[in-house]
């Protein structure tokens, strides 16, 4: 259920649970920071992406297009028919103010992440995990309570252990290119308000081809009560910053500075671990040959197994409210 508060939020009452608040949509989308360019075309976004891909290959700049006046038919057009734009791209749409960012889906970035998925994956499997409880990552697309929608880089989810949270992913990976990092933690923020706090976690990976450098953050869903004493708002479900790695390749020798990146079990899976089962941890090791995938490789690395091999080191279709669609097509 929604309805209109007088701060201009959109308040909204889950089937259990307290009243909680979804940050307004041009915060969410940034706009006043990167103002949306009208949208004319497809065939023009076409040009602008191509444009966009072809700076990219050689240098970090921004990866995400703003647009405005896209009407939901607009938008179902673009899903639909995404391949008439030639590049790989995910979508945010907020539809209140008719706003949608593109953001490029580039090759380093997307080593990062499958590197980082691909060692979750094995860690799991060696915990002899049921096939039911450690399901693929993948792109997803997902609407939040007000309609605004979005498609992560990778999603996780685990409706069989927790029937209630199957609408969203527990956890989500997202990844680009150094100058997206604004656009990147304000992905994180989405996740976590539009899913009040049901994504449990969320891994940023921002890539610097010139330095060389990997970052890693992790982020928790945190409460945060409005201190607006003229209205009496709900809880707003926020990022909460955790940990920050960073993979230093570019440095003689390459060095990993800040903690393991840790992946919680019962965050990650849903339950409390059993047996010989714990956190997944990404060791600088693991970091450092994620890096060496990227940089020496130039984002096009040999397949390989996951490096991860050590025993001892385990100490389809919308619908509202969140529902996950990996394939969505609107009617």
């Amino acid at each position: 259920m929604e309805k209109p508060s007088k701060s201009g939020r959109n308040e909204c009452l889950p089937s259990t649970g307290p009243l909680y608040t979804i940050l307004p949509s041009a915060d969410l989308a940034l706009t006043g920071r990167y103002p949306p360019k009208a949208f004319k075309s497809i065939e023009r976004l076409k040009e602008t992406i191509k444009a966009t891909f072809i700076t990219l290959e050689e240098h970090d700049i921004d990866q995400y297009l703003s647009l405005g006046s896209v009407s939901e038919q607009n938008l179902q057009h673009l899903v639909k028919d995404r391949q008439e734009l030639c590049y790989p791209v995910r979508f945010t749409y907020f539809p209140d103010i008719e706003t949608l960012i593109v953001k490029l889906a580039i090759q380093r970035q997307n080593v990062a992440r499958m590197a980082f998925r691909r060692e979750i994956t094995s860690q799991l499997r060696i915990m002899s995990l049921d096939i039911e409880e450690r399901p693929g990552l993948w792109p997803s697309m997902h609407v939040g309570p007000t309609g605004s929608v979005k498609e992560a880089d990778d999603s996780w989810s685990h409706p069989l252990v927790e029937p209630r949270n199957k609408d969203w992913p527990r956890i989500v990976i997202e990844s680009a290119v150094a100058e997206s990092i604004p656009r990147l933690r304000q992905g994180a923020s989405w996740w976590i308000n539009n899913s009040n706090g049901q994504v449990r976690i969320v891994i940023l990976i921002s890539v610097h081809k010139e330095s060389k450098r990997i970052v890693f953050e992790k982020y928790f869903p945190k409460p945060s009560v409005s201190s607006n004493t003229g209205t009496q708002l709900g809880t707003a479900y926020i990022p909460d910053l955790i940990s920050t790695t960073e993979v230093c390749y570019g440095d003689d020798p390459p060095d990993v500075r800040g903690p393991s990146v840790t992946l919680e079990f019962q965050r990650l899976v849903g339950r409390k671990p059993l047996l010989s089962e714990k956190d997944v941890i990404l060791w600088p090791e693991l970091l450092l040959g994620i890096a060496e995938d990227i940089f020496e490789y130039d984002g096009f690395p040999p397949l390989r197994l996951a490096r991860y091999s050590a025993p001892h080191m385990l100490t389809s279709h919308l619908n509202s409210g969140g529902a996950h669609t990996p394939n969505a097509r609107w009617p």
